[in-house]
């Protein structure tokens, strides 16, 4: 019999393998696009005057004490300019993480929690370790590998749907506007489109 990923693999292995890739995947492309948001070039702001000025656990902006998030997130930010250089992808390698880490936390618990909670493989039967339940339970990983693969699916073609929507609305217009101005030249993508009752 041919083994399978799962067979060849541990299951800690299976998802550091799936949260690498996820990450690799999250942060391509951070570096191509500037530092736009107001937010983002605050917080990196800070962390290069801790780094310019060595001082690594005083948060500073503009030559001022500042303390605007937890002294964590400056420092990591610091950490990551002096060691990497001050980029784009190293202004948002730190939120990146967080974010995939905090998301896929969160669809772990309550994904499982939901199928418990609805009964599903409960008709699996207790782990009695005999062909039958070794076979009911190998069906309903096929239905949890098909849930997840039409999941995936739904995902990215509602999320190719928004890009080919924003970017048609946004290729009709004359120009792009700049920093806080593209926020709200992008809020009324729907509006436009489908009338003020959006």
């Amino acid at each position: 019999m041919d083994k399978t990923i799962f067979d060849r693999f541990s299951h800690v292995k299976l998802v550091l393998m799936l949260l690498v890739f996820s990450y690799f995947i999250l942060m391509f492309g951070n570096n191509i696009v500037s530092l736009t948001h107001p937010d983002e070039v605050f917080y990196i702001q800070s962390a290069k005057e801790m780094v310019q000025y060595n001082k690594w656990f005083t948060p500073m902006i503009f030559d001022e004490i500042q303390f605007e998030k937890p002294f964590l997130a400056f420092a990591l930010f610091a950490a990551a300019i002096k060691w990497f250089g001050l980029t784009p992808f190293v202004a948002r390698f730190w939120p990146s993480l967080f974010g995939i880490i905090g998301v896929g936390a969160v669809d772990l618990i309550s994904y499982s929690y939901w199928c418990l909670e609805k009964g599903y493989a409960r008709w699996t039967g207790p782990a009695d370790g005999t062909a039958d339940w070794a076979r009911r339970a190998r069906g309903w990983i096929r239905v949890m590998t098909l849930d997840a693969v039409v999941a995936m699916v739904v995902y990215t073609v509602t999320t190719c749907a928004f890009y080919l929507l924003g970017a048609s609305v946004l290729h009709a217009q004359e120009r792009l506007a700049d920093g806080n101005q593209l926020v709200e030249q992008l809020s009324v993508i729907f509006t436009e489109v489908l009338g003020p009752q959006a």
